[in-house]
């Protein structure tokens, strides 16, 4: 069973990344469906999509050290738990799914793929201050996707439909290394802006996570 790690993290989060090595009847079995759940897998008919949904809830069970929790979705999609004992957020990409876990409060995480073609949307979703901000890495692949994968954590954490990813969210300038932090400004349309805190991490050459680790609001 390919579980990668378990994290605790400070503040009562905890992290944990499945590195899918199985074929779909291996998970199957591991992520313990309920009859609804088992109705919704069999109209999945892509194998790939098939591993990414089965690793993320065999992962879930595995953290929480209970076969029979239940997971439903929020009308945008949001995966959460049916009792609200937990709030979670889960991302996957190519062989990696990963899972962030608190008691209380909201949670983000990210997991994407480097690939060429973030070249091309850049500007779509930074602003013209924080691309003066990074100018020196709006070149870089990897570097780009930390950006990208920051602000899809920011997203699922703030649970804002709409959310404007170039003017609401701001990451401020760090330096990125093979793993570290980034702080960043969430803006809701409330006025009151929070300080979020993020760890970011190359999984392998390929794949990089970022996760809420802190934040603060400010009036």
């Amino acid at each position: 069973m390919p579980l990668h790690r378990i994290s605790s993290l400070k503040n009562g989060y905890t992290l944990g990344l499945w590195h899918i090595t199985e074929m779909p009847e291996e998970l199957l079995a591991l992520a313990s469906l309920s009859t609804e759940e088992q109705g919704f897998y069999q109209q999945l008919s892509n194998t790939q999509r098939r591993l990414h949904w089965l690793a993320w809830r065999a992962l879930i069970k595995k953290l929480t050290g209970n076969p029979a929790i239940e997971i439903t979705y929020q009308e945008n999609g949001k995966p959460l738990v049916r009792d609200q004992s937990l709030q979670i957020s889960v991302s996957h990409a190519g062989p990696w799914a990963a899972c962030l876990l608190h008691s209380s409060e909201p949670v983000g995480v990210d997991v994407e793929s480097v690939r060429p073609r973030i070249l091309k949307i850049k500007e779509r979703f930074l602003s013209s201050r924080e691309i003066q901000w990074h100018a020196k890495s709006t070149d870089d692949l990897r570097h780009l996707t930390i950006l990208w994968c920051i602000k899809e954590a920011v997203f699922k954490f703030a649970g804002i439909s709409g959310l404007d990813y170039r003017n609401q969210i701001n990451i401020l300038p760090f330096h990125s290394l093979s793993e570290g932090q980034a702080s960043c400004q969430l803006i809701p349309r409330d006025g009151y802006l929070k300080e979020i805190l993020l760890y970011y991490e190359d999984i392998d050459s390929e794949h990089v996570i970022a996760y809420v680790a802190e934040t603060n609001s400010v009036q």
